[in-house]
């Protein structure tokens, strides 16, 4: 912002680096304590114009209710016109609140000397205002994360921009040392952006500065070389060339270098050059740190870490987990108890034990879940993986857990009731059960809840339904099938099921579940066509279950996943409704946070997709899809560990999914020179759709991290029918490259298409709810669609707005 009276400015603040306000004429400096009283001023010196009171308090008071939010910026407005002189620092009226008339900053300082041609003055403000914008104020809301992140790239963008051309214009007068001077600065602030580097090697050669020429364009040359895998464009390779042709015609081999302006300079360009290609100095693009990604989440944590497989059994790993969990939370007083059920440990290595087993914490989580005198909770312990959960906002009070042993045509099962305040074991029973005379996992769940639930309040123990035992060990292999997402194998188990045992609801749920499955890849394949019998034959599935069980989540679910886009309130009824039957059902869960990130709900889709993720990890459709949530709502540190678990300790199609949800985690941080090195070498395997699709995000990525603007063009034209893989990716590339228009354009394609669907599967309109994508939200045409595709109609009758809403 620039000077806006004849006296001079009262304040100044400086925004890039550390964040100070200053003030101007004294020099002392008066910076609030508060981080977010930082960020409201930083943030309206760097808009420059007044800025709405809903918006700010949601922008850094997000996780806050309305009313709090606002009480909060109320504090922060009073605590900078606290300072001295504070009522010419902010002006505020009811609805909005910008900065005074008397505040300067450092962006403004240096735009100022560029516009005007003063170097001296440019070269001053460039040293002084060093480091990433805002850079000491992570991790204070994701919605002000996520601003800050694509305000950082333009700001930087801005600043060089003005700069190369203030120093073109000093080259042209004749100032060859000062312009020098400004391009070294700039290659410290932008080390990897060719066009500085240019302006610099001409500089060098109008200073007969032969050994900075060449020790310039190699370090430059090294730097791609090692991050990327590229060498200079050739417009860069070519301008060496010929200025290292003029200088050596210069200055002959032997004669000594009689430029006294390369001389007076050859210090300071050793000095700055050396400075940016130290060793310590990693190479990262503009928007983050020089450690680690600094969007954090404040609110959320996620803890994996790889341990041993060593647990003795189900109440060991629990007493180790709420041990260390309970010392952080302190048990209060509660007229309800507080059950935890932890998985029970499977003690078998017979691969139809772990199916039994599994899912046998959820069962009787399921049918505890309507006692109204005791709050469960369910979770799911992995044997390779150690970390803390707890309830958000309950203690637990007792915990329960067991193991499970196949042995012979019988099933062992071990529960434990644990009180944590007294550390004591409350109830212990031992079940053996033939497994031909029971669906044995359901009836023994109903029955250690039905004990449990009269020990603890006063439940009673529901009915058990008995299948054939040939027909349920059918079932638990295709069930096991679904879940690997082999759903031709699970047909067949499924249908083996049904034929032995027709009334048995939990298989004809699971094989509606599958046939969803099966029409659901053919759609996203795009390779396949939408077969309407596919719909047809899993809806009739899913109501055969309900007749016969009308309280079971999963067929619900399908019915939910088979309702058409049109009714979207529909669908999230029917799901919700769901998860009222099996709260603890982490399918369900992981279904209703995919249909919450939509619609633009993307914070509660990360509390759904959270929980589905603590009660199974395994799931490889819970598991990408809580990564999402997480990039979408800025929580990128905790993606980032999600997929680094995955890439460590998960087979299968998981691991092959890794490969683009690490394309999308580079993707939403903007770091080009990571995704750029990461996709230097393609693992093997791949179709040649995909090959060209990641081809050409290397591309991008290098252009975008060296500042290739000449090649935007290109590169636009490309992305504009590039959607045969995500058409998500086409649509962010596009945005980064300038081209909203084009990526609307995607958007608008993407979903007529997807809409030729008779169900939802991925409606790709949600690509508009990303943080980053807020100038394209703001286009005159975005309203009419959200219109057109039912989106406005949902929210205004279910009345639960998006989050940018808010």
């Amino acid at each position: 912002m620039l000077q806006r009276n004849h006296q001079g400015p009262k304040f100044r603040v400086f925004c890039l680096g550390c964040f100070r306000l200053v003030d101007a004429i004294g020099g002392a400096d008066i910076t609030p304590a508060s981080r977010k009283t930082r960020a409201l001023i930083g943030y309206l010196c760097i808009v420059g114009k007044p800025v709405g009171r809903e918006r700010l308090a949601s922008l850094l008071w997000g996780d806050r209710g309305d009313e709090q939010a606002r009480a909060s910026l109320r504090q922060a407005i009073y605590e900078l016109r606290s300072v001295p002189g504070g009522d010419r620092l902010l002006r505020a009226d009811r609805d909005t609140v910008e900065v005074g008339e008397e505040v300067s900053t450092d962006l403004a300082l240096i735009t100022a000397a560029a516009q005007s041609g003063d170097l001296e003055q440019l070269i001053h403000w460039l040293s002084e205002c060093r480091g990433d914008l805002l850079e000491d104020l992570p991790s204070i809301d994701p919605s002000f994360d996520a601003w800050l992140q694509s305000e950082r790239l333009r700001v930087q963008e801005a600043l060089v921009e003005a700069a190369v051309e203030a120093a073109r214009a000093g080259m042209a007068r004749g100032e060859i040392a000062l312009a020098r001077k400004v391009s070294n600065l700039l290659q410290q602030r932008d080390n990897t952006n060719e066009v500085v580097l240019r302006l610099s090697l001409r500089l060098d050669c109008l200073a007969g500065d032969t050994a900075a020429l060449h020790r310039r364009y190699e370090r430059f040359s090294e730097l791609l070389k090692a991050e990327l895998n590229a060498a200079p464009a050739m417009e860069t390779q070519k301008l060496f060339q010929e200025m290292a042709a003029v200088t050596s015609a210069q200055a002959p081999t032997g004669a000594p270098r009689s430029s006294r302006i390369g001389d007076a300079n050859e210090r300071v360009d050793r000095d700055d050059t050396q400075g940016a290609a130290a060793p310590a100095q990693k190479v990262l693009p503009p928007g983050s740190t020089q450690t680690e990604p600094d969007a954090r989440s404040s609110t959320r944590r996620f803890r994996y870490r790889i341990g041993a497989a060593s647990a003795a059994s189900a109440i060991a790993i629990g007493a180790l987990v709420f041990a260390v969990w309970y010392s952080w939370h302190t048990t209060s007083r509660r007229e309800k108890p507080v059950l935890v059920v932890m998985a029970f440990q499977n003690l078998s290595g017979d691969p139809d034990a772990r199916s039994f087993s599994d899912g046998f914490a959820a069962d009787v989580a399921n049918a505890l879940a309507g006692e109204a005198d005791l709050h469960v909770v369910s979770t799911r312990v992995e044997p390779n993986i150690r970390y803390t959960f707890a309830p958000r906002t309950l203690a637990a009070t007792h915990v329960l857990g067991g193991s499970v042993e196949r042995v012979g045509r019988r099933i062992h099962v071990i529960a434990q009731l644990m009180d944590i305040a007294g550390d004591h074991v409350v109830w212990s029973h031992a079940y053996d059960n033939a497994i031909s005379q029971t669906s044995a996992r359901k009836e023994i769940a109903a029955r250690i809840a039905g004990t449990v639930g009269a020990v603890l309040s006063s439940a009673s123990p529901g009915e058990a339904r008995h299948v054939n035992e040939e027909a349920y060990a059918h079932y638990l292999k295709g069930r096991a099938f679904f879940r690997e997402r082999n759903p031709y194998a699970a047909a067949r188990e499924l249908d083996q099921s049904i034929r032995l045992a027709p009334n048995f609801a939990e298989a004809w749920s699971t094989l509606a579940a599958d046939r969803w499955l099966l029409a659901r890849v053919a759609i996203i394949g795009r390779g396949g066509h939408y077969d309407p019998k596919l719909a047809t034959a899993a809806k009739a599935a899913a109501e055969r279950a309900l007749a016969l069980d009308p309280r079971n989540g999963q067929a619900l679910g399908v019915l939910a996943l088979l309702t058409p886009s049109a009714h979207l309130q529909e669908m999230d009824q029917l799901l919700e409704r769901a998860l009222r039957f099996e709260p603890h059902n982490p399918e369900l869960l992981g279904w209703h946070g995919q249909f919450l990130m939509f619609v633009g709900r993307n914070h509660e889709a990360l509390d759904e997709l959270t929980r589905a993720y603590e009660l199974d990890s395994a799931t490889p459709r819970v598991t990408s899809s809580l990564v999402l949530a997480c990039l979408k709502t800025g929580h990128f540190e905790e993606a980032r560990e999600i997929i680094n678990l995955i890439d460590r300790s998960r087979p299968g199609e998981l691991r092959d999914e890794f490969l683009h949800l690490k394309i999308e985690y580079f993707l939403y941080m903007r770091d080009w020179f990571h995704l750029a090195n990461y996709l230097r070498v393609l693992p093997s395997g791949l179709s040649p759709r995909m090959v060209d699709f990641l081809r050409l995000c290397h591309e991008t990525a290098i252009a975008l991290g060296t500042r290739e603007v000449d090649k935007y063009a290109a590169l636009r034209a490309r992305w504009r029918t590039e959607t045969s893989v995500d058409p998500d990716d086409a649509v962010q590339f596009l945005f980064v490259l300038g081209d909203a228009d084009g990526a609307l354009q995607v958007v608008r394609s993407a979903v007529k298409i997807g809409r030729n669907d008779e169900f939802l599967t991925d409606p790709e309109w949600e690509v508009l709810f990303d943080a980053d994508l807020v100038p394209m939200r703001r286009d005159a045409r975005v309203p009419a669609l959200f219109v057109d595709w039912g989106l406005l109609n949902y929210w205004q009758a279910a009345n639960h707005w998006p989050d940018f809403i808010r």
